[in-house]
C-alpha cells in the first residue's frame, strides 16, 4: 500500500492521505492493527483521549520504531482533546499524558474532539466512565469557550509539544469562529463524511480557506447510535 502521498498543512508538514482510525478499537486489538498498519504502509495513525487507546498506539509505535520498520518523523499521529479536558487549566496537562502513552515527544495534529465541553471531574474516572453524568443519565456539560480552549492549544504549538491543531465535530459557525479569532488557524477540520452524508458545502468552505479536510467513517459509519 502506498500511503506517503499527503496534504500539505498550514504549518508546511504533509498529513498522509489514508489514516488508521482505532475508535472502537477493542483493548487488547488496537496494538496488533496499528503494528499490522505499518507493515502495510499505512503512516498516519488516528485516536483520542476518549477512545482510550493510546497507551497501546504508543506501545505499538515505539516498538515499530525500534526494530527500524518505521522511524517517528514518518508517522503522522493524530489525537483529540476529551471533551471533559477542555478547561484551560487542564490542556497542556492532558496533552502530557497523552504524550507519556503515545510514548512520543511531539503530536502532528491535536484536534479539539468536539465543541462541548463536559465537568472536568470526568478526568478523575476511569475508562470508560469518563463521561460524568447526573443521576438521571444526562452528561453533565459545562460552559467552556471553545476559543479560550484553542488558545492554550496555541501555546503547545509554541512549545513544539503539538505540530498542527484543528478542530472535529464542529460547524461552520464554529470553525470560522476560531478562524478569524485565533492566532493559528486550524489545520484540519476532522468530521463524518461519506457517500450518504457528503458534506458538500463543509468541504468547500474548508478548502476556500485552506483548512485540510478529514473524513471519518468514509464508507459509513454502522457502529454509530442511530
Amino acid at each position: 500500500m502506498a500511503s506517503a502521498a499527503g496534504v500539505r498543512l498550514l504549518n508546511g508538514h504533509s498529513m498522509p492521505f489514508v489514516g488508521l482510525g482505532t475508535w472502537q478499537s477493542s483493548r487488547g486489538d488496537v496494538g496488533k492493527a496499528v503494528r499490522v498498519a505499518l507493515d502495510a504502509g499505512y503512516r498516519h495513525i488516528d485516536t483520542a483521549q476518549n477512545y482510550y487507546n493510546e497507551d497501546e498506539i504508543g506501545e505499538a509505535l515505539e516498538e515499530k520504531i525500534k526494530e527500524g520498520g518505521v522511524t517517528r518523523e514518518e508517522v503522522f499521529v493524530t489525537t483529540k482533546l476529551a471533551m471533559a479536558g477542555m478547561a484551560p487549566e487542564n490542556v497542556r496537562k492532558e496533552t502530557v499524558l497523552s504524550l507519556k502513552r503515545l510514548r512520543t515527544t511531539y503530536i502532528d495534529l491535536y484536534l479539539i474532539h468536539f465543541p462541548i465541553a463536559l465537568s472536568d471531574e470526568g478526568m478523575n474516572l476511569e475508562p470508560p466512565v469518563r463521561f460524568p453524568k447526573y443521576s438521571n443519565g444526562a452528561l453533565k456539560t459545562t460552559y467552556i469557550d471553545i476559543l479560550d480552549t484553542w488558545r492554550e492549544m496555541e501555546k503547545l504549538v509554541d512549545e513544539g509539544l503539538v505540530r498542527a491543531i484543528g478542530l472535529s465535530n464542529c460547524n461552520k459557525q464554529q470553525v470560522l469562529r476560531i478562524y478569524e479569532k485565533g492566532r493559528i488557524k486550524p489545520a484540519n477540520l476532522q468530521v463524518e463524511c461519506h457517500a450518504w452524508f457528503p458534506q458538500y458545502e463543509m468541504v468547500e468552505f474548508c478548502q476556500q480557506r485552506g483548512i485540510s479536510f478529514a473524513a471519518y467513517g468514509p464508507i459509513g459509519s454502522p457502529g454509530r447510535p442511530a
